[in-house]
């Protein structure tokens, strides 16, 4: 039987999750505001946010409508100028809708709906980088060349900047010797070009 080896991660981009997950955090306000106001104007309540966020004014005017429409009698009154006798204002109103929507477009496929909530997809393992199986053997060779390297350095060999400088599968990090990460990130065809000696 087969054992699975554990992934190596190479690379973990945490201020990119944090900007992604406050990018959300800021649109779910946002769409909370939208949804206040339009409560608390028009005096309904937002009880399908799905379908209130596809077509936001026109699901407060039915709902309105529905709610307070026999407050008109017979009067030959329209849908649109029933919002007239409340606090809405169209202008205040496509502010905030402006401020909700146009950002969660840029969050397709990365929200869904639970309920009358909606949720954001902000997954960690999106923003990492793990070594691919066919650099196993020469990450594992690269770990071992850094150990005879620092064990040679004790003795008074070539400081980590050296090797780093003449490996491209080597970095230096604060004095120490590391896998290049740039190195296992990068494809064979970019790893043969001649930039890559600058690396």
């Amino acid at each position: 039987m087969e054992t699975t080896q554990e992934k190596v991660l190479l690379e973990f981009d945490e201020q990119a999750y944090k900007e992604l997950v406050s990018r959300q955090e800021n649109v779910k306000n946002s769409i909370t505001s939208l949804v206040n106001y339009c409560e608390e104007t028009s005096k309904i309540e937002v009880a399908d946010l799905k379908q209130f966020l596809s077509k936001p004014k026109e699901y407060v005017l039915d709902r309105y409508w529905e709610k307070y429409s026999n407050q008109f009698g017979d009067a030959p009154i329209k849908k649109e100028k029933a919002l007239q006798l409340t606090d809405w204002e169209d202008s205040t109103f496509e502010a905030h809708k402006d401020r909700a929507l146009k950002p969660l477009r840029h969050q397709a496929g990365k929200y869904y709906f639970d309920g009358n909530e909606i949720k954001f997809n902000a997954d960690p393992e999106d923003f990492k980088v793990y070594l691919k199986d066919e650099d196993r053997e020469d990450y594992e060779n690269t770990l071992k060349f850094i150990e005879a390297a620092n064990k040679m350095e004790e003795m008074g060999g070539k400081p980590a900047w050296y090797l780093a400088r003449y490996y491209k599968f080597l970095a230096e990090d604060r004095g120490e010797l590391i896998p290049s990460v740039w190195y296992f990130k990068s494809n064979a065809s970019i790893r043969n070009t001649p930039i890559a000696k600058f690396m």
